[in-house]
C-alpha cells in the first residue's frame, strides 16, 4: 500500500491469512509395559511365581470388585518390577538398550557439560550406524537363506514387512482337498462352494 504515509522508508503491506484451527489433542503418558518373556526362563519363573504367592497370600478380601481388581494388579505390577525391565520406547527395532542408555546420558549432559555432550553425541552417532548395519546384514542374511532353502513364504513376508504395506490376509481357509487357498478369487470360491453346501441341502 504504498499510499499510506507512515514516515518510513517501508511500505505497508496487506494480506489476507487463512488459517485452519485443529482441536488440541490430549497429551496422553505411554504407559508402562512389562518385558514378560523374562519369565521363560526357569529360574525367573520360579522366582516371580513365589513372590506372587506370598504378596496374595496377604491380600485382604474387599466386598469392592474394582477394589480387589486393583489390588491384584498392584500386586502383580510390584513382582514383575523386581524380575522384568520395563519395555523401553524407541523409534527403531535394531536400537539397542545401550544405545538408549547413551542418549539419556546425552540428555543429561547437555544442562551441565557441553563437552562432555559431544562426545556423547559423536559416540551416538558411531554407534547407531554400526547397530543399523548390523541389523541389515542380519535382514539380508536371513533373505538369502531363506531363498536358498526355497522359503519363498518367508522370503516375501520379510519384503511385505520392510515395504510398510503389510495386509493382513487370512490363509487359513481350506479347500476340499486340504490345500489352503492363495488368492482372493479362490477364497470367493471356496465361501461360494462352503454357503451352497451349508444352505442347499435335501429335505
Amino acid at each position: 500500500m504504498r499510499s499510506a504515509d507512515c514516515g518510513s522508508d517501508h511500505h505497508l503491506v496487506c494480506a489476507r491469512i487463512q488459517l485452519k484451527l485443529t482441536r488440541a489433542k490430549p497429551i496422553t503418558t505411554p504407559t508402562k509395559r512389562y518385558d514378560w518373556s523374562k519369565l521363560l526362563e526357569p529360574a525367573l519363573k520360579k522366582e516371580f511365581q513365589i513372590a506372587l504367592s506370598n504378596r496374595f497370600s496377604m491380600l485382604d478380601t474387599m466386598d469392592n470388585v474394582d477394589e480387589e481388581e486393583q489390588q491384584i494388579s498392584s500386586a502383580i505390577n510390584d513382582c514383575a518390577t523386581k524380575l522384568c525391565p520395563i519395555v523401553r520406547q524407541r523409534t527403531q527395532t535394531w536400537i539397542s538398550d545401550s544405545s538408549l542408555d547413551l542418549i539419556d546420558q546425552r540428555k543429561q549432559a547437555k544442562l551441565v557439560n557441553f563437552t562432555r555432550y559431544r562426545e556423547l553425541s559423536r559416540e551416538i552417532r558411531q554407534q547407531l550406524k554400526a547397530e543399523r548395519e548390523a541389523y541389515w546384514n542380519r535382514v539380508a542374511a536371513d533373505m538369502e537363506e531363506a531363498q536358498q532353502k526355497n522359503e519363498f513364504r518367508t522370503l516375501y513376508t520379510t519384503l511385505w514387512r520392510l515395504s510398510g504395506k503389510i495386509k493382513p490376509i487370512s490363509d487359513n481357509i481350506r479347500k476340499t482337498d486340504g490345500s489352503f487357498v492363495r488368492s482372493d478369487t479362490e477364497r470367493l470360491q471356496r465361501w461360494q462352494e462352503f454357503f451352497q453346501q451349508l444352505l442347499n441341502h435335501q429335505k
